[in-house]
């Protein structure tokens, strides 16, 4: 079903390893999101099963042009439902969504300068993430039991 709608390594390794890197180097020293100062938290681990739910998502706002309620998915799938869906257990769950940037870096950027999408990424109970790219559509998926 949906897992197996897209191939998993929509980014090149390199893109992996450097999306991995950007995100881990905000939550090494911490960082301002919006008011709120996040202290330094543990680093991420890659997930493949992660990384597959956010293909699936930018695929899906990519092939469909969605601009609005892009946390929703293929047949209004939640984000618990597409990590089911992978047979990834979670307690904590969260999503970065970005449209229409050209870079990883600007992405990354964009999100560190949107306070939710910062919260997200230096959230401390999150302990692993997945990230994915289809035409303009950048996806990032965060877990943590």
């Amino acid at each position: 079903m949906l897992a197996k709608d897209y191939p998993a390594n929509v980014l090149s390794p390199q893109d992996k390893a450097d999306m991995l890197i950007a995100v881990n180097q905000l939550r090494k020293t911490g960082c301002q999101c919006g008011n709120e100062y996040m202290p330094s938290v543990s680093l991420l681990k890659w997930n493949e099963d992660l990384e597959r739910v956010a293909s699936n998502q930018a695929n899906y706002l990519n092939d469909n042009q969605i601009t609005s309620n892009v946390h929703i998915g293929k047949n209004g799938a939640t984000l618990r439902e597409r990590l089911d869906v992978v047979g990834y257990k979670l307690y904590y769950g969260a999503e970065n969504v970005s449209y229409n940037n050209s870079s990883l870096l600007d992405v990354v950027k964009g999100w560190q300068q949107s306070p939710n999408h910062c919260r997200n990424m230096m959230g401390a109970v999150y302990k692993m993430m997945g990230a994915a790219r289809a035409g303009d559509y950048w996806t990032q998926v965060f877990g943590g039991e």
